[in-house]
């Protein structure tokens, strides 16, 4: 029986066995072993036929293994903390180069990606999937020159309002949501409650939004706009530190 197992253990593809080898490792060899008996106790084995090679996933006898793990893998990235909560655990050094990569240059492909970190696709691959659905990717844009579309001037305005209830703050922002000449808009702290940040043709433009729109919004009490007159600096690559 032991020399026959061995036999079956041979014809494992590459895959599983990259599968196996993780921080689970002696688990896995174990359930892995006994799976294998028990299909050759059963007849599920028949003179070394590897086509017969059970699928992991159809037995339901081995549990899913991820195809690469190590002790800053994927699998580990999201914890859970002591009040129930998940919480995003340390990004590592391929993390954090995936991301810097893909906020220079979303356009890259896979295999850009391979070639300029030195990691083989399918790892990488399973990391950007594994990052975009915790949302530390939120969503790939093309970022647009304000001026070459015919919206140069820009303006920041700082708003107040009367009434500071929940009924009242809500409805000021689903109204705020609903303008589109605002692309950006913060609760903040100090003398003022939001900021919004307005892209428009000219000032004739900013005229005609803030008697029109702006006014009308419930709520607003106070109001003071600045004139952007140049940009200094404006990137949308966040640095992010090594944990």
């Amino acid at each position: 029986m032991i020399d026959k197992t061995l036999d079956v253990l041979a014809m494992i593809p590459v895959g599983c066995v990259l599968s196996i080898i993780n921080t689970h490792f002696f688990d896995s060899i174990v359930v892995l072993v006994l799976s294998i008996m028990f299909n050759l106790h059963s007849g599920k084995f028949i003179n070394n036929d590897s086509s017969a090679l059970p699928h992991i996933e159809i037995l339901g006898i081995i549990p899913k293994l991820p195809l690469f793990s190590n002790q800053n893998s994927c699998q580990n990235c999201i914890k859970t903390s002591g009040t129930g909560k998940k919480t995003m655990a340390k990004l590592d050094k391929t993390d954090i180069g995936i991301l810097s990569a893909l906020q220079d240059n979303a356009k890259l492909n896979v295999k850009e990606l391979s070639d300029l970190l030195h990691i083989s696709k399918t790892p990488l691959y399973e990391r950007i999937k594994r990052l975009e659905n915790e949302g530390v990717i939120k969503r790939y844009v093309a970022l647009v020159d304000n001026k070459k579309v015919g919206l140069p001037l820009v303006v920041f305005c700082n708003i107040s309002l009367a009434v500071h209830d929940d009924e009242h703050i809500k409805r000021f922002q689903e109204e705020i949501r609903n303008i589109e000449e605002i692309v950006e808009c913060y609760s903040t702290g100090g003398m003022y409650d939001f900021l919004i940040k307005v892209v428009l043709k000219d000032l004739d433009h900013y005229n005609q939004f803030a008697f029109e729109k702006l006014t009308k919004v419930q709520g607003i009490v106070k109001m003071r706009s600045s004139f952007v007159l140049g940009e200094i600096k404006n990137v949308t690559a966040l640095n992010i530190p090594y944990q």
